[in-house]
């Protein structure tokens, strides 16, 4: 299993751009409520943390 954690250490809420183009393909499910994210490509992945915010990911080959 692949599993992300971006945390938010900042008491004000901060915007995130993250270079994960080598898992390109992966689907990001939230841990704690299994929500599927989009799909992870080629371009910078951006997600908002509220402040002290965080997710924990399992990253998830695409069900065909």
């Amino acid at each position: 299993d692949v599993i992300l954690c971006v945390a938010n250490l900042s008491s004000s809420v901060q915007p995130a751009a993250l270079d994960l183009a080598g898992l390109a393909g992966l689907i990001p499910v939230e841990m704690l409520g299994y929500t599927e994210f989009p799909a992870i490509g080629a371009s910078p992945y951006f997600l908002t943390l509220a402040p002290y915010g965080f997710y924990w990911f399992e990253l998830q080959r695409p069900r065909h």
